[in-house]
């Protein structure tokens, strides 16, 4: 029974698709919202479902994607005070990586030729504008948080311990509201 019914919503999916943009099925006429119905940019049936219903992704099928930075209220730290300049990837796979890197850092003394060739001052500036961390993330889906387990981090402190947020999606921007403040992100990809 749940394949006959798989089929006939992919059919019906297809169908609509072939009759062009007018026929989305979200009812929108956004070339966004209709994938060829053939070749290979067409969407798979999971896509069509999706499309159908995008209320039925789960929290943590809406997060998976690459996202930009927006906007930040944490303060303390210096890459916040110009936050259009980061990265957050949040892989299917549950690992993460995010990069944020203050503009307008000074630049080194010369070069890259050696690592030695920098003074600690240097060094210093140069991290203080940057932050970056890697690990596993996880979603709880009833109370709609994101938990990001620190791996790796330039600052080595918060490695091996666990971050938590509340996170909510609104078209394609993402916030995070945590102890330390809110940040906003911007989908990138999918």
């Amino acid at each position: 029974m749940k394949q006959s019914c798989l089929g006939i919503i992919v059919t019906i999916g297809l169908t609509m698709q072939a009759l062009g943009p007018a026929n989305a099925l979200d009812g929108t006429r956004s070339p966004a919202n209709v994938a060829p119905a053939f070749g290979p940019d067409a969407r798979g049936a999971a896509d069509l479902l999706a499309q159908a219903n995008p209320g039925g992704a789960t929290l943590k099928e809406q997060l998976v994607g690459t996202w930009a930075h927006v906007s930040c209220t944490i303060q303390t730290f210096p890459w916040c005070s110009n936050p259009n300049n980061g990265i957050h990837i949040l892989h299917a796979n549950g690992h993460y990586a995010t990069v944020n890197a203050l503009r307008g850092r000074p630049k080194f003394s010369e070069p890259a030729r050696r690592r030695d060739a920098y003074s600690a001052e240097e060094y210093k500036a140069a991290a203080m504008g940057l932050q970056a961390q890697f690990g596993t993330w996880s979603v709880n889906e009833a109370d709609k948080t994101i938990t990001y387990h620190v791996d790796g981090a330039l600052f080595p402190n918060v490695e091996g311990t666990d971050g938590k947020a509340t996170v909510s999606i609104s078209g394609d921007e993402m916030t995070l509201v945590s102890a330390f403040g809110t940040n906003v992100w911007r989908r990138i990809t999918k």
